[in-house]
């Protein structure tokens, strides 16, 4: 498995940023080191759920959706004097979507959960940047 970024981190109190091959098997390592980052520096257990029930959705979706052979990339940012409020942030290289016209999935249907769950746990919206699609989902306000 091969990571970009060594230690992850970028301002340790404030970002950890990591950017990986898009492979579904990393979503693993990036849980368990997001979990690490935000014990050190203080975050609820409820919030540090959250972040990586989000954390999941939006990293499957990006492997999904990327094109060729690029990178996702992941990255945790934690707002000054709030360790519990935090935003995830994944980009992938992927055409960019419009939250407002997806519909819900079927019942029946396997997947197709992860922004309604991500949407449940904060605020979500989607952003385009340098030919990569960023979808952000900022958790605030009382942990569930």
């Amino acid at each position: 498995m091969s990571v970009d970024g060594a230690d992850g981190s970028v301002g340790a109190e404030r970002e950890w940023t990591r950017s990986v091959a898009a492979e579904q098997g990393h979503g693993r390592t990036l849980r368990a080191d997001v979990r690490q980052w935000l014990l050190s520096v203080g975050s609820d257990e409820g919030r540090i759920d959250d972040v990586l029930l989000v954390l999941s959705e939006l990293f499957s979706n990006a492997v999904r959706a990327t094109v060729g052979q690029a990178n996702v990339s992941v990255t945790v940012t934690r707002q000054a004097g709030s360790p519990d409020e935090v935003t995830v942030a994944v980009a992938n290289v992927g055409e960019p979507f419009d939250l407002s016209t997806l519909s819900p999935p079927a019942p029946e249907r396997e997947g197709g959960r992860g922004l309604a769950i991500a949407s449940s746990l904060g605020s979500v919206r989607v952003l385009r940047h340098a030919k990569r699609t960023v979808v952000e989902c900022a958790l605030a306000g009382p942990i569930s």
